[in-house]
């Protein structure tokens, strides 16, 4: 079974979000926007919420750190790499 929605359970509402429609999602500090297909406004979570959502993120994703020293190579490569044209 795969996870297809993450509920997040008030006092007063519910609220579930499918993960099938998300875009992309940010974290800014301590808050976390999950951009939705089709939908301009991101949703924002905070505090718990946003902490739960990052885990559950983190357990299901492919993690790649880049350092500092990685971009500027990364920079220095692409500014200097050439594509070679065949010759006529």
């Amino acid at each position: 079974m795969t996870l297809n929605f993450i509920h997040f359970e008030h006092p007063r509402s519910d609220t579930w979000i499918c993960f099938d429609k998300i875009a992309h999602v940010q974290r800014i500090e301590n808050v976390v926007f999950i951009h939705f297909d089709g939908d301009p406004k991101p949703v924002q979570l905070r505090k718990e919420a946003a902490e739960a959502f990052l885990r559950i993120l983190q357990d299901n994703s492919l993690t790649v750190y880049a350092t500092e020293s990685t971009s500027e190579n990364d920079r220095g490569l692409s500014a200097t790499f050439e594509p070679s044209t065949p010759e006529e």
